[in-house]
């Protein structure tokens, strides 16, 4: 069972005043309920460069930073990257606690997150799918 805060925090996160909030920076009509998930990065975790774009898929990430760290760190950050023939640094985001890092999902954003350092860092991670049109044929 999931602590009431966390229950009170998701329900925030999966409403449709919060789904208006990303349409708006997203500029995309998104579907109702995001795909809402807890992620704990671990003592030394990283997650190597990649790209999660997939046609008929997700199109937009949030993540939100939980923990105790209230400071800029190298450990655990999320890295935006363009990957043209080598990649290179597009922005750099430090899991700072209460912050979102909010990204496109295409075939061009690849990311990574830095090896952490011996804490344990949680975060928690929404995926908005975009509204598509039936077509008839």
């Amino acid at each position: 069972s999931l602590p009431h805060n966390f229950r009170k925090l998701a329900q925030l996160l999966s409403s449709s005043e919060f789904r208006e909030i990303m349409q708006s920076i997203s500029g995309n009509q998104l579907l109702e309920i995001p795909t809402l998930f807890l992620n704990r990065l671990g003592s030394n975790d990283q997650i190597g460069l990649h790209n999660d774009y997939h046609p008929q898929k997700e199109t937009l990430r949030c993540v939100l930073y939980l923990g105790s760290t209230v400071e800029s760190t190298v450990f655990g950050s999320f890295v935006a990257l363009a990957f043209n023939s080598s990649p290179s640094v597009l922005d750099f985001y430090p899991p700072i606690h209460n912050s979102m890092v909010i990204f496109e999902i295409s075939p061009f954003s690849y990311h990574l997150v830095t090896p952490n350092d011996g804490s344990v860092r949680y975060s928690i991670v929404l995926s908005y799918f975009e509204k598509r049109i039936k077509t008839t044929g």
